[in-house]
């Protein structure tokens, strides 16, 4: 499913004189969900154009990376209403989501979070037992 940045919409314009029919071309917006390692970190409104550049301007905007060279790959999938920009970072940084992650748990008093693949398919949990056994808590 691709989806066009812009779009034609009509309206009326009205001036002193009177009305007029009109056709304006605005922006399209689509929720994109931005996933790092099977995680999704945000969802923003935009407008789906040059998704990979913006997907990687976050991540280095937001500090999940400190250089575009620590994300291995990318991929952009449009499904349902919306656009899934998915990152997979170098192993320091998926570290340092591990670091988040008991982070994530903390703040939020939960002791597990869901862990997904690549094809955002579920494949397994992780908890702060495994946390501990990794030496990251």
């Amino acid at each position: 499913m691709a989806f066009a940045p812009t779009f034609s919409a009509k309206g009326v314009a009205v001036h002193p004189d009177g009305t007029r029919a009109v056709t304006r071309t605005l922006p399209e917006e689509v929720p994109v969900a931005f996933v790092f390692d099977g995680t999704t970190q945000a969802v923003m409104m935009a407008t789906p154009a040059d998704i990979e550049d913006f997907a990687v301007g976050f991540a280095l905007s937001e500090g999940i990376v400190v250089h575009a060279g620590e994300i291995t790959e990318t991929e952009v999938v449009a499904h349902g209403p919306g656009i899934e920009a998915r990152m997979w970072l170098t192993g320091d940084r998926a570290e340092a989501l591990a670091v988040e992650a008991a982070e994530i748990m903390e703040t939020r008093r939960i002791s597990q979070l869901l862990v997904t693949n690549r094809d955002g398919r579920l494949i397994g949990a992780l908890n702060h037992h495994d946390l501990m056994l990794a030496k990251v808590i």
